[in-house]
């Protein structure tokens, strides 16, 4: 689908991390059932998505960039660390999402992976430098796509079950992986080794990697 730049309601305020009272008037904004939302890096873009569609707004402005409007869009996305790129899943159900990659200042659609997997995938996550975005497929492996080249591969993890959750560590060389077979397992991302699995006490739902790479935090279903 083609982006649409349209008037919306204006938020006089500047939207900031700080700014609660910005953050409420987001309910004008036309999208309904929020579902994900993020900041760039540098602070100038703040996206959404939710039930109707997917928004980036100018932040200074308070301005919409990029909207793309259908429940199809309604998915995970991510936000690239070093420029206004955003990986976001389309479509209804795993079976048939597949993955769009977007410039957020032009509007333009870029070049974005062919999965050649059953289904698709879950949580995109770019790399901290950008280089890399790694995809939770469906059957259980590891989506890699170099945005350089264009490459797409995929890393078997083994687990057994579909795995919930992808994290980079700060330094963007390891991976860790987190499944509904209780297990998280640490990879390295330049040998695609497994450096170590970790039994959970249940279904894991979420991994998070501290900001000096020291310790991992997860949740689970108990």
């Amino acid at each position: 689908p083609t982006p649409r730049f349209t008037d919306v309601p204006e938020i006089n305020l500047p939207i900031t991390p700080s700014n609660v009272a910005a953050l409420k008037e987001l309910e004008s904004m036309a999208l309904t059932g929020l579902a994900e939302m993020g900041w760039s890096d540098d602070g100038e873009i703040f996206a959404i998505a939710g039930e109707n569609g997917f928004q980036a707004w100018d932040v200074k402005l308070s301005s919409p960039f990029l909207i793309l409007e259908g429940a199809e869009y309604r998915n995970q996305f991510s936000l690239h660390p070093g420029n206004h790129i955003v990986a976001i899943l389309v479509g209804n159900n795993h079976l048939d999402q597949h993955l769009e990659i977007w410039d957020i200042d032009t509007g333009e659609a870029l070049t974005a992976p062919s999965v050649d997997q059953t289904g698709c995938c879950f949580y995109p996550l770019w790399s901290p430098k950008g280089d890399t975005l790694a995809l939770a497929m469906v059957n259980t492996n590891i989506g890699l796509y170099e945005l350089a080249t264009g490459e797409m591969s995929y890393l078997q993890t083994d687990h057994d079950n579909r795995f919930r959750e992808v994290a980079w560590s700060p330094d963007g060389s390891k991976l860790v992986t987190a499944s509904q077979d209780t297990t998280m397992k640490i990879w390295d991302y330049a040998s695609r080794k497994i450096i170590r699995t970790i039994q959970g006490h249940d279904i894991l739902t979420t991994i998070s990697w501290s900001p000096d790479g020291r310790f991992i935090a997860y949740g689970n279903m108990e």
